[in-house]
């Protein structure tokens, strides 16, 4: 077997390894302080409460291949992904059994696999007459 033959593989591994592990590594937890390289954030990005979940829009961001989504309890605690849209036309992620209020995060992917700035918004459900204790008078 040539040298070239013996190379060639461990190179091919050694360059997806070393695009791929920190893409992974970076969907377990991400915190709100990331430094963003390259692209901007998603604009518009908005959190309203739909039938069994919560419905994200955001305005597409030019030049992104895909889009990652986070969801956590408040600005200040680490997130948790929970989509990853590999389009970069996708503009929308549907949350379905979320109820509770919480915080958001989109961020667009460039070509290369990096995250770009994110944007936040924070969710706060409908009150509605069953979330209201009522008291009966005396």
């Amino acid at each position: 077997m040539s040298l070239r033959r013996r190379v060639l593989p461990l190179f091919a591994m050694v360059l997806v390894f070393g695009l791929v592990v920190p893409a992974v590594h970076a969907q377990g937890k991400a915190r709100a302080d990331s430094v963003p390289l390259g692209l901007p954030a998603p604009a518009n990005f908005t959190a309203v409460p739909a039938k069994g979940g919560v419905q994200l829009h955001w305005d597409v961001v030019r030049n992104a291949t895909g889009y990652w989504l986070y969801r956590g309890p408040s600005a200040s605690s680490p997130d948790t992904l929970i989509g990853n849209l590999p389009r970069g036309d996708a503009n929308s992620f549907y949350d379905k059994g979320q109820t509770l209020a919480g915080m958001y995060r989109v961020a667009a992917v460039s070509g290369a696999g990096t995250l770009g700035a994110r944007a936040s918004v924070a969710y706060v459900p409908p009150v509605t007459k069953f979330d209201v204790p009522v008291r009966k008078r005396p």
